[in-house]
C-alpha cells in the first residue's frame, strides 16, 4: 500500500469521486490531501484545511486496519 500526495488535477478528481460514495464532499477550502492506494486502487483518504482535518474516508474492507491512524499521521508530518 503506498501513501501519496493528490497533487495531479487527476488525483483529486479521484478522491473527490471516492468521497461521494462516503457522502463526503471536497471543496475549496483544502489545501493538502492524501490518498491511499492498494494495487492501484484507492482506499482511503484525507485532507485538512488551515489547521481542520477534514474528508478522512476509508475503504469498508480495511476499516479497523489503523489505516485512518496512518493517513492522519502522515497529514500531520506534511502540516508541520
Amino acid at each position: 500500500m503506498e501513501i501519496r500526495q493528490a497533487l495531479l488535477k487527476s488525483e483529486i478528481e479521484r478522491v473527490r469521486a471516492f468521497l461521494t460514495s462516503f457522502d463526503l464532499r471536497y471543496d475549496a477550502r483544502i489545501q493538502d490531501t492524501l490518498y491511499a492506494e492498494e494495487d492501484g486502487i484507492l482506499v482511503g483518504t484525507v485532507s485538512r484545511a488551515d489547521s481542520l482535518i477534514e474528508c478522512l474516508a476509508i475503504d469498508p474492507s480495511l476499516q479497523g486496519e489503523n489505516l485512518a491512524g496512518k493517513l492522519v499521521s502522515e497529514l500531520l508530518v506534511l502540516m508541520r
